[in-house]
């Protein structure tokens, strides 16, 4: 069985989050539980989100601290209930830490996508900080392998494409693939993360579903590092970058 629903917005209320990934994940283990059956193997999706955003890439075994951020935060909780609940339960897992989804379908390029095309995109500093691309084709491969190898049970694994790729090329790629005439505008981390408290203040206090154009989530994922390592997936045997970076991007833009 594999385990990925979530909401996965980047602006909400942090119930939401909650409801979406820990609260459902609760009910599908206590489904388990009162059929008195279980999947043969478990592969769950969290995010390296759980990491909160470090300055330098994280391995598996780095300590998880609150971030601060509802997304990450329940994908922490998930974790958690899933490894005490599957003790329990005797049920087989691998939790696997996605970065970047990107690709065919991805609404991380439609979002950007739609800036660069006549908007204004924000980026951090000079854009030089890893943007942890994964194809998703690429993670549906890590998916299937980690339901079939014996090397993947109980284990968590960070998972992007084996590549270094920054914010700074990946956004001009896209912009020249798309012909877009949007702004880019570089902001250096300070700058942009006291605007982006500024602008983001009014919507937490009046508790505003609408996202604003900037805040401190927005600031972290580009201003810091999303390459987290990926030396533990790779040695444990896990087919990485089947896809490319130019097909994945082609495939992206076709849809």
């Amino acid at each position: 069985m594999f385990h990925c629903a979530a909401d996965v917005r980047t602006w909400g209320p942090r119930q939401d989050f909650w409801a979406a990934t820990v609260v459902g994940l609760a009910n599908l283990l206590e489904a388990f539980s009162l059929a008195g059956t279980l999947p043969g193997h478990l592969v769950h999706f969290s995010s390296v989100d759980v990491y909160g955003f470090p300055s330098g890439p994280a391995p598996e075994s780095s300590r998880l601290q609150p971030t601060g951020f509802g997304y990450g935060d329940s994908k922490q909780a998930g974790e958690q209930l899933l490894r005490a609940r599957a003790a329990a339960l005797g049920l087989s897992y691998t939790i696997l830490r996605p970065c970047n989804v990107m690709g065919a379908g991805s609404p991380f390029i439609d979002r950007i996508g739609r800036k660069l095309r006549s908007g204004l995109m924000f980026r951090v500093g000079d854009g030089r900080v890893h943007c942890g691309y994964l194809d998703v084709d690429n993670l549906v491969d890590v998916a299937l392998w980690a339901a079939r190898s014996p090397a993947a049970g109980g284990e968590t694994f960070n998972v992007r494409d084996p590549m270094d790729l920054d914010w700074r090329t990946f956004l001009h790629d896209l912009r020249q693939a798309l012909q877009g005439r949007g702004t880019v505008l570089s902001l250096p981390y300070g700058v942009a993360m006291a605007s982006a408290r500024v602008l983001s203040g009014p919507y937490r206090v009046l508790h505003l579903r609408q996202e604003p154009l900037l805040h401190p989530l927005l600031v972290q994922i580009f201003g810091r590092t999303c390459g987290h390592s990926i030396d533990k997936i790779r040695a444990a045997g896990a087919p990485l970058g089947r896809v490319s970076y130019t097909q994945s991007l082609a495939s992206a833009l076709a849809v």
